[in-house]
């Protein structure tokens, strides 16, 4: 389903629960994290949350991502894929016949100051900057000055 036709506060939702739920996790110690999105016929299904700690990827028990919550993040997943890298988070994606992963990890130096604060508001802005917004980050406003 494509973002395009759902309503914007359908999105926005789905947004912000994903990133309470990485938010709490990240208090909790974790840093890497893996959305696995089991597919029939190309579709998505269902997700489950992983996050990785002492050298292997453990799912997250309490978070369910249901059909309709994983269909809406699907496309969301997909921009966040295309644009690979950012200040505070890098992200890669796996494909399989029947699943599709897609491993975020965030740099401990950019979200450890925000543990303290209102850690999933940042995280939302940090993972879904609009279009508009892309030349807000650091790396981009990086200008070698001669002297």
């Amino acid at each position: 389903m494509k973002t395009a036709q759902l309503n914007a506060t359908t999105v926005d939702q789905a947004r912000t629960e994903l990133c309470r739920h990485l938010a709490r996790l990240m208090v909790a110690g974790s840093h890497n994290f893996r959305i696995r999105t089991f597919l029939s016929d190309g579709e998505p299904v269902r997700g489950c949350l992983y996050t990785y700690r002492n050298h292997a990827w453990r799912k997250v028990e309490d978070v369910d991502l249901s059909q309709s919550i994983v269909e809406v993040l699907d496309e969301q997943l997909d921009m966040l894929v295309s644009r690979a890298h950012a200040d505070a988070w890098s992200a890669r994606q796996k494909n399989f016949a029947d699943r599709r992963d897609v491993d975020i990890r965030f740099h401990r130096d950019a979200i450890d100051p925000h543990l303290n604060g209102n850690l999933a508001s940042f995280l939302l802005g940090s993972l879904f900057l609009g279009h508009h917004d892309s030349r807000k980050d650091v790396r981009r406003q990086m200008r070698w000055r001669s002297r």
